[in-house]
């Protein structure tokens, strides 16, 4: 016996081999041979060529790509793992390429999986190294833990693992036993054997799904380890239940599962082992939540019982806000103490009918205004009058109102409670809270002055046996009386005039912080001018739609994938930021200590950064705890959760934030139905939840990074420290939690840049930027204006051109810092100099040690200064931006400089700027797929840095193409992009009308503007349903079709294109996309729906212009008839490829400048295209001469030369319906007739 694996066999085994040879029996392949190793697969020549075949056919992976044996086996091995433990995107993406694949491919797949199968295993296996086992046990966990499902959306995740995934490992699987199968029978034909279908079969699906013996051990490996555990009592009762559910779930689907196959005839025999992999899904879930729990409890990572536990970090603490309401509120009920007592000027007032007259032009204002509750009737001047001299007192009269009385015991205002709570609110709860000793005096001195509310004392009576339903026996309590006055204050001061005029000043006096009083007052005044009820529905009803259509455009669990790389991408970077600036803080206390000076602060900053990123891991392990703690602080500063719940990651406006406009989608049956539609897939893609989750996470980072910086203490310090009210309303705090908001929106790419301020053109810019969006229509050509502002500031900082901007900053702040001392002080003077006068008019001292003089050197103050200060400089500035600025800068190009390594190999594998194979984030070792990173920001952009660095690495220009890609991609190029795809549309317009001739582009550029407004708002509206419609496409198989959505009407192609495949039967017949630049069958790219982008192997054509940076779908026919397009470009890729392998494998074009390849470049598609033309011009078949005529005359003359053409010799067809006679006819007719003008070069 003699065979490629009798090396491995024994004596024994090969008398056993040499014996089943000898019968018609088919045994089990494992009888057969040995089990290879990962070693065996290198050594031998034919699994290695299997391989080879494998991964060229499958990824691309040549000799251009670099890969030494040992790189390309341990990537084959890799992927085969992640494909047999179901990793999703693994998976999606083998059974989308399976689809498309022709049958010689197929077969090369399946003796890809039957090699993979021949492996021993990992831990049962007798021959593999303790390295090779260890790599396989991190290969299955990491395909386990790091599955994209795990991360986007319990909801769209687990729908496209459990149905899409394990359908498509099933079809895989048959679709390469079916190839093996007809290989095998074509075998047996050729030797004159009789092997049947039924025996080819049973072969095949033996070789390919050999009992599959690793997954079996990784199963019960698993189950061991849980079983151990749990014996040690690491495991609770809930962990133990939720493995005992979920395990249990899991194996009952997959042995109905298999039992149905079995009945469709598209299984031999049940699989145990399926089933024991099937149930590992089941230990994902109880394993989170162990550690989960496990830090929850504080048992693993955090301090107890004055023992610091791993990390020695302890989780945020929850309940900030009934804390905080709890402090506020004692403090209140304090400062209302005998304030009955302060008000006796103000009782004595009006008992004695000494009523304050209004000016004329309050009364004015007054006017006619009727009450709204309780039956009151016109409001007199008497009691509009009273609750003025109430609120505020009257200085002439030496009368204190409520406002000062309650400002002289120390009362403050921390502004708004809760969703809907407001000044007037809060000051009658302060007089419905007055402690009860207090409460009996009020009463009865309110009783001596409320003959100036008209009809008091019969409202009193109506809300007692009306409201209360208190029978005439009985009284009121004093709790309910104050009640009624605190409700009758509030009721007074529903008019949006008066409780500007008197609220906004008692704001003013009681707010905790100027940043409140300021905020306050904007919203008062804001009411006295309203848009008239009509104009505004009028204005919501028009923008609704257009921003529902941009809320559905990221309602994708891709799209959650994406913003979930982009926040991580972001914290990372500003993770390195801290850590670098700790280890500076840690060299300037060193330089300190050796100078003799103070190193005590330098070296406390320096560890509270390093702290911090515990703190972040922590919090990102339990995002439980996090989220809580993090929604408890909203809840205590609800100014805080309009700021930052207003936009989701990316700028995109919330539902709660179009409420608060004023429009709500449910008083409208159709909107409101689109509502709930988008808020369902919003909760299932996991949307809303993700946005708060990385909210979380970075603002509790924010938050606790500014307080140990300023004040040294923790968040939770914070909380317990018994005044948090005192501490909250301080200007430092203020600006802690304003830079925490402002650093966390800008980790999710959120935060809003504009402003309409005239005198500020660059954030008038970002304003209009971002409110493009709003215009009807043309506002969707760039709905992500917010983001876009985002990325700018991004490439700012990293690039370090933010750092001239923050040394600017810095010198404006301090200068105005100046400017505003000598102010103030200038006030002080004025102020000292009334003090004085008023005191020597009273007779008192005013020598320093007397109360004025006491007054005056407080007003002086450097505390009060810098009060003054803080409260009035706009210019937002923290110590240390410049240092941040300079140190993101350097981290930037570090990272740029770091990656252009990788790029130089990129760029002689001919891979495009965009595109990376995988590659392990922890181990570094080459993976097999290659992805694109154009829609991983901000990875894309250093991404896109490196590649130029690599170009002068290389010591070579860099490509024209590639400058063009910065202006398309992170550039205003988002602009220009979007607009095109209204193709030549508004562009046309705006020439027309410029150059007078609007009425011409009006007939061909009007339907084109229309028809693609139609079509985004089609296609946008339905994006939530791209994940069923994936699912459908991937259960087509082999008769998935990649369609040409220009061919037909193509705006209503474009709006179906996330529903196409759901509604394929109703359709017109879908026809097959070509390309230029490849002939690779592409297949669904249903892994882009989690966030992973696969490409397809890469032509030779399409690494020729990757190296001088063009992107593919510049190359080849585009015009306006799409079949002519498709079909020329279809010829040209053969003309191309075949020039393109020439010049890699025998002119050296790899190895040529930029400047020469460009050249070679361009002169082979030139002549690629002249040929294709020729071909077509001369071909024998009619309809490639027609294709020919009808792209010419489409290229040379624009529409409207052609329609007037056309209708001048009475052609009533439309071009593409013309046969070869008619338009030969045509074009002469055109060419004889100087009237019609050839197109313009570079013409719109």
């Amino acid at each position: 016996m003699t065979n490629r694996y009798s090396k491995y066999l024994t004596e024994q085994q090969k008398k056993g081999y040499d014996a089943r040879q000898n019968t018609n029996t088919v045994k089990p392949i494992k009888e057969d041979f040995p089990r290879l190793t990962q070693s065996d697969l290198v050594e031998d020549r034919e699994s290695l060529e299997t391989i080879k075949e494998y991964m060229n056919e499958r990824f691309g992976i040549d000799d251009m790509a670099d890969y030494s044996d040992e790189e390309l086996v341990t990537a084959y091995v890799n992927n085969m793992r992640r494909f047999a433990a179901g990793q999703s995107v693994v998976t999606l993406g083998e059974v989308s390429w399976l689809n498309k694949a022709d049958p010689d491919v197929k077969t090369k797949a399946g003796e890809a999986y039957k090699l993979f199968d021949r492996m021993e295993n990992i831990f049962t296996g007798k021959r593999s190294t303790f390295l090779e086992r260890l790599d396989g046990v991190y290969d299955y966990a990491r395909a386990a833990i790091f599955d994209p499902t795990n991360l986007v959306g319990f909801g769209a995740g687990r729908l496209v693992a459990s149905m899409g995934a394990k359908s498509a490992a099933k079809i895989a699987k048959g679709q390469a036993i079916k190839a093996v199968q007809d290989k095998l029978i074509q075998r047996s034909a050729k030797k004159g054997g009789t092997l049947t279908q039924e025996q080819a079969l049973k072969q095949a699906t033996e070789k390919v799904m050999a009992k599959q013996t690793e997954r079996e051990f990784y199963n019960q490996g698993m189950k061991q380890f849980a079983e151990a555990e749990a014996k040690r009592k690491i495991i609770g009762k809930e962990v133990g239940a939720t493995l005992g559910t979920d395990m249990t779930f899991a194996m009952g689907m997959d042995y109905a599962y298999q039992h149905g196959m079995i009945t469709a005839g598209k299984q031999e025999d049940y699989s145990p082992f399926q089933t024991g992999l099937t149930a590992v899904g089941g230990l994902i879930a109880p394993a989170y939540t162990l550690v989960n729990k496990s830090i929850r409890g504080r048992d693993v990572f955090t301090k107890k019982d004055g023992e610091i536990g791993a990390l020695g970090i302890e989780a945020p603490e929850v309940g900030a806000g009934k804390r905080l309401r709890e402090q506020q509120k004692k403090k209140v009920a304090e400062a209302t103490r005998g304030v009955t007592k302060t008000l006796d000027n103000f009782w004595a007032l009006y008992a004695n009918e000494g009523v304050v007259s209004l000016t004329t032009k309050e009364a004015a204002k007054v006017g006619e205004a009727q009450q709204k509750a309780l039956g009151f009737k016109t409001l007199s001047a008497d009691e509009t009058s009273f609750w003025k001299v109430f609120v505020n007192g009257n200085d002439e009269l030496g009368v204190r109102g409520l406002a000062q009385a309650l400002y002289e015991n120390g009362a403050r205002w921390y502004g708004a409670r809760f969703d809907g709570d407001s000044f007037t609110n809060w000051m009658a709860d302060v007089i419905r809270n007055m402690p009860k000793e207090e409460i009996g005096e009020f009463i009865a001195k309110t009783r001596s002055v409320t003959d100036n509310i008209p009809e008091y004392d019969i409202a009193l009576r109506k809300y007692k046996e009306d409201v209360l339903a208190i029978p005439q026996d009985k009284s009121l309590t004093d709790e309910e009386t104050m009640n009624f006055f605190a409700n009758m204050f509030v009721q007074h001061y529903s008019d949006a005039g008066r409780r500007s005029q008197v609220m906004s000043s008692a704001a003013q006096k009681l707010s905790a912080n100027q940043r409140i009083a300021t905020t306050t007052k904007e919203l008062l005044e804001a009411d006295l001018d309203p848009v008239s009820a009509g104009m505004q529905k009028t204005i919501e009803t028009t923008n609704y739609i257009q921003r529902s259509v941009i809320r559905n455009l990221v309602t994708n669990p891709g799209t959650t994938a994406l913003n979930v790389i982009g926040w991580y991408g972001y914290s990372s970077l500003q993770s390195f930021t801290d850590i670098t600036k700790a280890t500076l803080y840690g060299g300037e206390g060193f330089l300190r200590t050796l100078g003799g000076g103070s190193s005590e602060e330098a070296f406390r900053k320096g560890r509270a950064l390093l702290g911090l990123q515990k703190q972040k891991l922590r919090n990102i392990i339990d995002p439980t705890t996090t989220q809580q703690a993090f929604l408890d602080y909203l809840d205590a500063r609800p100014e805080v959760g309009r700021k930052m719940m207003q936009y989701m990651a990316g700028g995109i406006e919330t539902e709660k934030a179009l409420k608060e406009m004023g429009f709500d989608p449910a008083q409208d049956v159709f909107k409101g139905t689109l509502e709930k539609y988008t808020d369902f897939f919003q909760t299932i893609y996991a949307t809303k939840a993700q946005d708060v989750l990385t909210k979380s996470i970075e603002f509790m980072y924010n938050i606790e990074k500014g307080l140990k910086s300023k004040y040294g203490m923790s968040y939770n310090e914070l909380v317990r420290s018994g005044n948090m009210d005192e501490l909250m309303s301080k200007s430092d705090f203020i600006k802690i939690e304003a830079k925490a908001i402002d650093d966390t929106l800008k980790s999710v790419f959120g935060k809003k840049y504009g402003k309409l301020d005239f005198q500020n053109p660059l954030k008038l810019v970002a304003y209009g930027i971002e409110e493009f969006r709003k215009i009807p229509v043309v506002g969707l050509s760039l709905p992500f204006g917010q983001f876009f502002n985002n990325t700018v500031a991004f490439m700012s900082d990293y690039s370090g051109i933010s750092i001239a901007s923050s040394v600017w900053n810095r010198k404006n702040y301090f200068q105005a810092n100046k400017v505003l001392k000598r102010k103030y002080l200038e006030q002080v003077e004025k102020q000292s100099e009334a003090l004085k006068n008023k005191a020597i008019r009273k007779g008192e001292r005013t020598d320093p040690d007397s109360n004025t003089g006491k007054a005056i050197k407080e007003l002086s103050s450097e505390a009060k200064i810098q009060q003054y200060i803080n409260e009035n400089n706009t210019i937002k500035y923290t110590e240390g931006d410049v240092r941040e600025s300079l140190i993101k800068g350097a981290i930037g190009w570090t990272a740029v400089w770091m990656k252009s390594s990788q790029e130089m190999k990129n760029i002689d594998e001919g891979l495009a700027w965009d595109q990376e194979r995988d590659a392990d984030f922890l181990t570094g070792q080459k993976g097999a797929a290659l992805t694109t990173k154009q829609y991983d920001y901000p990875e894309s952009l250093f991404k896109y840095a490196a590649r130029v660095v690599a170009h002068h690495r290389r010591g070579e220009e860099v490509p024209a193409e590639t400058g063009k890609v910065f202006w398309d991609v992170f550039g205003l190029g988002q602009f220009d992009r979007s607009l095109g795809t209204y193709e030549r549309g508004l562009g046309n317009i705006i020439l027309g009308v410029t150059t007078g001739e609007l009425d011409s582009f009006l007939s061909d550029s009007a339907p084109t503007l229309f028809g693609e407004a139609v079509s985004t708002v089609g296609a946008g509206l339905t994006r939530p349903l791209d994940p069923i419609n994936q699912m459908v496409a991937l259960a087509e198989g082999e008769n998935y079709v990649n369609v040409d959505r220009r061919q037909g009407n193509k705006y209503f192609n474009r709006s179906m294109r996330y529903v196409d495949k759901i509604f394929s039967g109703l359709l017109p017949e879908q026809i097959e996309k070509t390309s230029a630049t490849s002939n690779e069958p592409k297949g669904s790219g249903a892994s882009k729906i989690l966030g992973y982008r696969e490409v397809p192997k890469q032509s030779y054509t399409e690494r020729m212009f990757n190296m001088i940076g063009r992107p593919n779908w510049r190359v080849g026919f585009f015009g306006d008839i799409p079949k002519a397009d498709a079909k020329l470009n279809q010829r040209l890729f053969y003309e191309l490829e075949q020039a393109a392998k020439t010049a890699f494998l025998v002119k050296g074009f790899k190895d040529m400048s930029t400047a020469k390849k460009e050249k070679v470049v361009k002169g082979l598609l030139e002549r690629a295209k002249r040929r294709t033309k020729e071909s077509f011009k001369n071909s024998v078949l009619v309809s490639d001469r027609e294709l020919e005529l009808m792209y010419s005359l489409d290229k040379t003359y624009k529409d409207s030369v052609l329609r007037k053409a056309m209708s001048d010799i009475n052609m009533d067809e439309d071009l593409d319906d013309l046969n070869e006679n008619q338009l030969r006819l045509l074009r002469n007719y055109i060419r004889s007739n100087d009237e019609y003008p050839k197109r313009v070069v570079g013409e719109l």
